[in-house]
């Protein structure tokens, strides 16, 4: 058993509960009379079946009955009520206000709790016949909408859905404001949660903007949530969620403290967000939230039982052409009607003759649909739960074995298609032999235009250009000798393609397309051939030589065709090389040159051709013999001059000494050495080029001569005298000169002087002194040079003053102390007494005598040294004591 279901909003919460349908019928009464509460039954087990003369009631809240600050009260109205044009107050004459309107009719409070019939005049009054006040909160006219004859279902689990065709209109402010609820929907789960949906619409104004007035489309909100739904005995009566529920508002704020802080549903509010009465539908902080919170709402139905299915239909997923069979059992079923519905839709329909408990169909685009079925038995019926039928339409796909670069003179192609499945009606041909049927396919070599249009096949009938696909059944009724279309929609045939004229921007292809008169655009499939353009030729000059250029030569191609050209180096493509001309570089030197010339056309493969290959040889290179400039002689520098090469050619160098190559002598410029003296030097100079053959060139040679020393006249520095050191400076010679010395005297060489310092000797004094520098080195002219002369004056002796040690007594020694003298100095000594000298006393040391006594004693030194002046040096007295 199973019912349909409305589109549930997002106001729906998890609720609690169970429904068991009986009939019941005094909800109406239980809804008006004082408190409207209800007490739960106790659970039974649900009876399934179909639902009728079902009764809704329900006031919304004390505000939608409660007095208004303007326009009198607010109220309900049967119907929908017309277009006042603008925010308004309603009058009598408008005919707008109604208390009965089809299945809908609007009570309220009567005297002592009796329920009445309002009127234009009392429909702003109590109960007790007052007039409801804005200002009290429970003051009510506890008007109520009730809408009859709703029809339904009840599931074995207790679940149910009620639907009732009507529609009333919720007023506000006397008409400021007003918006209308049509078809109202109850769904209740197994679980006791619930949920009243319907269709809004109205008219849009603002509380604060009276001029504004405004339809607004019909939309879907939930009326009510439903929490601990029990309707076993056939009727319950339960208070919608408000107290507690929170809402997004904009505009003014919900409160959320107080004791009756909540709202209606999201969707409730959003929707009269338009109509400007939002804040009327939860809490606001105003003074009328006591009076806003949900009122009671009842229901009340008859319930009568059906029979029971034992198999309900199978979901099924199948393939366009597949037999289909939905079968169901229903005890004590006599009838059968099926109904289908398109995939998420409530809209089901009776199958014309499916009146069994078995129906079969083929499987087709058009029979993807939801299935259930009504069984019935004396005048109960039982609706099974929906099937969806799943149906797999693949799309067809072509495949040909060769879509370019075709012969032009004509080839035959495999075509393959696969997905060409039938899907009634649209597969089914209007023609004979196959008239009703599945016709299948036409295979066709056709042409059309470049957008698309334009097909026409390239013959008509059955040809090698033009096949027909059927079953194969089908082969005998179409003259047998057509294509067959296995049961899983393949099929595989050769069709014959030939470059044919066209016309300008048409294209050549393989069409398929239904057979028979069918209409069916799935299986018109193209697809494009391109043939090749006919090969011309292409050749190259039989030698090539790197630097010379290459010039391809092509013909033969059709009228028209774009020739490109790419030239190749051993096979591979040689980057930018895209013109018919080429000149060989040095990376080609031998390697295979080749030329590939491809032919394109609109519409056709290009075609490619390879010339001839040729081997690149190197070239050669312009090569001058070089020539020697500067002086060929030992220690002077000579430069190769090379002459002019061919651009970009490297050059190296090597010199030769008697045809034998110099180690390291590699540059340009060579400085002759002694080696080199009374030799042939020559220079051989190398040009190398990439792509060119390498050439050397020697010069002619030049002996080297003799090299010139660079020379400087010696200079002698210090005192010319004996004893002092005299030094030979040399000046400047050319580097690597190696120096000797030879003093003179008088011109006559001084034996052992051969140092660039002498001290002068006593043999010198009186004598010139020179010096001879005489510079040699390999390779170089031998070069002497000797300095100014010096005349050598006495030597200056060092010498001290004499000490006397000892007592100067009578019958004492004493000595003298000679101190320090220039070295090899011959000293003697002269003491003298009283100032006399004292014969024979030339030693050293002196006695004293007794006739010394008294008077006073000193020594002379003298020293004596060959060149050098004498010098006497006395003591300082000593007396000698009496």
């Amino acid at each position: 058993m199973s019912h349909s279901r409305p589109v549930h909003l997002s106001d729906r919460r998890p609720r609690r509960g169970t429904l068991r349908g009986t009939l019941a019928t005094l909800a109406t009464a239980a809804l008006v009379a004082g408190g409207l509460a209800a007490t739960p039954l106790a659970a039974s087990a649900a009876t399934e079946g179909t639902i009728s003369d079902a009764v809704f009631t329900w006031g919304l809240s004390k505000e939608a009955g409660g007095g208004a600050f303007f326009g009198g009260c607010n109220f309900l109205s049967a119907g929908i009520a017309g277009d006042t044009g603008s925010s308004r107050l309603w009058t009598e004459s408008d005919g707008f206000y109604k208390t009965a309107d089809g299945n809908v009719s609007i009570v309220k409070d009567g005297p002592d709790g009796a329920t009445i019939t309002p009127t234009w005049s009392t429909k702003c009054q109590t109960g007790a016949g007052t007039a409801v006040s804005a200002g009290n909160t429970s003051s009510t006219s506890g008007n109520a909408v009730v809408i009859g004859a709703g029809t339904g279902e009840v599931a074995a689990d207790g679940s149910l859905e009620i639907s009732w065709d009507g529609d009333f209109t919720v007023v506000f402010y006397g008409g400021l404001t007003y918006w209308s609820v049509s078809d109202p929907v109850l769904t209740v789960d197994a679980d006791g949660t619930g949920q009243v949906t319907a269709t809004a619409s109205g008219y849009g104004t603002s509380m604060d903007d009276m001029s504004q007035w405004v339809p607004i489309a019909p939309e879907q909100i939930v009326l009510a949530n439903l929490t601990d739904v029990d309707a076993a005995d056939g009727s319950f009566t339960v208070t919608p969620d408000y107290l507690g529920v929170e809402v997004a508002t904009t505009g003014t704020p919900q409160t959320r403290t107080g004791a009756t802080w909540g709202a209606f549903p999201q969707s409730y509010v959003d929707f009269n967000v338009k109509t400007g009465q939002a804040s009327y539908w939860y809490s606001s902080g105003g003074a009328r939230d006591a009076a806003k919170p949900a009122t009671p709402l009842s229901v009340s139905f008859d319930v009568s039982s059906g029979p029971a299915f034992t198999a309900s239909p199978a979901a099924q997923t199948v393939t366009t052409g597949d037999a289909v069979t939905l079968t169901a059992a229903a005890t004590g079923a006599d009838a059968y009607q099926w109904q289908s519905a398109p995939i998420g839709s409530d809209a089901w329909n009776d199958i014309a003759g499916a009146t069994t408990a078995t129906y079969s169909f083929t499987a087709s685009s058009a029979t993807a649909r939801q299935y259930r079925v009504v069984a019935s038995a004396g005048g109960a019926s039982t609706t099974s739960s929906a099937a969806t039928v799943t149906v797999d339409v693949p799309t067809p796909t072509v495949t040909v074995s060769k879509t370019t670069a075709l012969s032009a003179a004509g080839e035959t192609v495999t075509v393959r298609g696969t997905g060409f499945l039938p899907n009634a009606p649209a597969t089914s041909g209007s023609r004979p032999p196959l008239a009703g049927q599945f016709t299948g396919a036409y295979i066709a070599f056709a042409s059309r235009n470049a957008d698309g249009t334009g097909l026409a096949n390239y013959t008509n009938g059955l040809s090698e250009y033009t096949t027909w696909a059927v079953r194969e059944e089908n082969l005998a009724a179409i003259g047998g000798s057509g294509a067959v279309i296995a049961p899983d929609g393949t099929f595989q045939v050769e069709i014959r393609a030939e470059d044919l004229p066209l016309d300008a921007g048409k294209q050549w292809g393989i069409r398929t397309y239904a057979a028979g008169g069918a209409n069916y655009p799935a299986f018109a499939t193209f697809t494009p051939l391109e043939f090749a353009v006919a090969a011309g030729t292409a050749s190259i000059p039989a030698s090539a030589t790197v630097g010379a250029a290459l010039t391809a030569a092509a013909g033969g191609w059709p009228a028209g065709a774009t020739l490109t050209y790419q030239w190749l180096r051993s096979g591979a493509p040689i980057s930018g090389a895209t013109s018919p001309t080429y000149t060989p570089t040095a990376s080609d030197a031998g390697a295979t040159l080749s030329v590939r010339v491809a032919g394109a056309l609109p519409g056709y493969t290009t075609t490619s051709v390879t010339s001839n290959t040729v081997t690149v040889a190197a070239a050669t290179l312009s090569a001058p013999v070089p020539t020697l400039s500067g002086t060929a002689q030992v220690g002077a520098t000579l430069t190769a001059k090379p002459g002019t090469w061919t651009a970009g050619t490297k050059l190296t160098y090597q010199w030769l000494r008697g045809g034998s190559v110099i180690t390291g002598a590699t540059k340009s410029t060579y400085t002759a050495v002694a080696a080199d003296r009374g030799k042939k030097l020559t220079v051989r100079v190398t040009g190398s080029k990439a792509g060119y053959t390498t050439v050397s060139k020697t010069s002619v040679a030049k002996t080297v001569a003799w090299g010139a020393l660079k020379s400087a006249t010696p200079k002698v520095t210090g005192t010319a005298q004996v004893g002092k050191k005299l030094t030979a400076t040399p000046g400047t010679w050319t580097a690597g000169t190696k120096l000797t010395y030879q003093w003179l005297r008088g011109g006559s060489v001084i034996t052992g002087a051969t140092k660039s310092t002498y001290t002068a000797v006593a043999a010198d004094r009186g004598k010139k002194l020179t010096v001879r520098v005489t510079g040699s080195k390999a390779g170089y002219t031998t070069v002497s040079k000797t300095s100014a002369a010096k005349t050598v004056a006495w030597g200056a002796l060092k010498g001290a003053t004499p000490k006397i040690t000892g007592t100067a007594k009578i019958g004492k020694k004493l000595t003298a102390v000679r101190g320090t003298w220039t070295t090899g100095t011959k000293v003697t000594y002269q003491w003298y007494v009283g100032g006399k000298a004292v014969k024979g006393a030339t030693k050293a040391s002196y006695t004293v005598k007794k006739a010394d006594r008294g008077k006073t004693v000193v020594v002379k030194a003298k020293g004596v040294k060959a060149g050098y002046k004498t010098v006497t040096k006395t003591s300082a007295a000593k007396r000698i004591a009496r």
